[in-house]
């Protein structure tokens, strides 16, 4: 037998195994609901006035130099300690093609039943239990509008300084970008820096970082009625804004009126705001429990409460985790949901119920649908 019939040979016994094993597999794969979190750990930990700590999460040991999954900019990971149940949605700071590693920048709560034990464990070293990165707040790959206008309330600048990370290198989808920072001193503007150095990089890049409460002068605050004397009319553009529900509804508010249409107003909450909670005393029915909300701040918080667990992340009504359905009774939102809700459901974390209620676990279709 000749050389090149053998390797021939060979190289088509390796194929058929190659095939019969892929085969197998394929027969064998039970799809998973969600992918399996990470577990990462705290490389860098920074603090800056205001009660934010910025920290840099990265794979442990010689697993380091491997990639994490890629991320689109303005999307976020949760965040848990491991053996602890609570968890929240972070956006992730800075954006890169191949990450080595994900930045997240928190403000500590001091009323909050997340941010103040994470502040305390996140040191270098410690582990924490992170989700793929997910999110619909992503910045436009196509643009129908030359022009973007990227408007931050204090932590919420970090979805949009990843969206500038992602546009400036070739600038694309939009001809022009224009960041306005609302802050309220000039020590928590932690990314300064950063930003100018884009700036510098990109003619096109204006960034205007407004200070609401500074130590010297005049504050200074966003508005329709600023942006429209800096920047003349503000049709053709599309506006992303990442803020408290103060600032965001307020200046959603402002859009509006000023004629920018619903489909340019692009936006995320980083919290509800405070809230009276539920009144009422209603009754619901979940998971085999009967139960009553009545001073809760959300129907999430009245089930988590009996110590029946829902998958929650955001708590805001942008990731659809907390998706259930309604088979009875009747319930408002605090906020409108940023995710499709589907017939039928409810997204608990912004939801108060307004009768008795009976509850029940999502079908898996109304889970792809939100």
């Amino acid at each position: 037998m000749t050389w090149p019939l053998l390797v021939l040979l060979l190289l088509s016994g390796a194929a058929f195994f190659c095939a019969v094993f892929l085969l197998l597999r394929g027969m064998c794969f039970r799809p998973q609901r969600r992918p399996q979190p990470l577990r990462l750990v705290v490389g860098a930990r920074s603090d800056a006035p205001g009660d934010l700590f910025t920290l840099r999460l990265r794979r442990s040991g010689l697993a380091k130099y491997l990639p994490l999954p890629r991320f689109a900019a303005g999307q976020s990971v949760a965040l848990a300690i491991p053996g602890e149940r609570p968890k929240r949605r972070y956006s992730l700071a800075r954006w890169q093609t191949l990450p080595f590693a994900y930045e997240v920048t928190i403000k500590r709560e001091p009323d909050g039943r997340f941010s103040p034990r994470l502040f305390a464990y996140a040191q270098p070293g410690a582990h924490l239990v992170v989700g793929r990165p997910e999110g619909h707040f992503t910045l436009a790959y196509q643009a129908s509008r030359p022009r973007a206008v990227l408007i931050a309330g204090g932590v919420g600048i970090t979805p949009l300084l990843a969206m500038l990370d992602q546009w400036s290198p070739r600038q694309r989808a939009y001809a022009q970008m224009h960041l306005y920072w609302q802050i309220r001193h000039e020590e928590e503007a932690l990314y300064r820096d950063a930003l100018m150095a884009l700036q510098q990089r990109c003619p096109t890049l204006q960034v205007r970082i407004l200070v609401s409460r500074p130590a010297l002068g005049g504050g200074e605050r966003i508005g329709v009625e600023l942006m429209a004397r800096e920047l003349g009319s503000l049709a053709h553009t599309d506006f992303y804004l990442c803020a408290s529900t103060a600032l965001l509804d307020s200046m959603l508010a402002a859009l509006t009126e000023a004629g920018v249409p619903a489909e340019a107003q692009h936006y995320e909450r980083f919290s509800l705001g405070p809230t009276d909670g539920v009144d009422g005393g209603w009754q619901l029915d979940f998971s085999g429990q009967q139960f009553t909300a009545d001073g809760h701040p959300s129907l999430l918080d009245a089930i988590e409460a009996q110590g029946i667990e829902v998958d929650a992340d955001c708590r805001t009504g942008s990731c659809g985790r907390c998706l259930l359905g309604v088979d009875a009774g009747e319930f408002r939102y605090r906020s409108t949901p940023e995710c499709a809700v589907p017939a039928a459901h409810v997204l608990t974390c912004c939801a108060i119920p307004q009768s008795h209620m009976r509850l029940r676990a999502p079908a898996m279709a109304a889970l792809g649908a939100a």
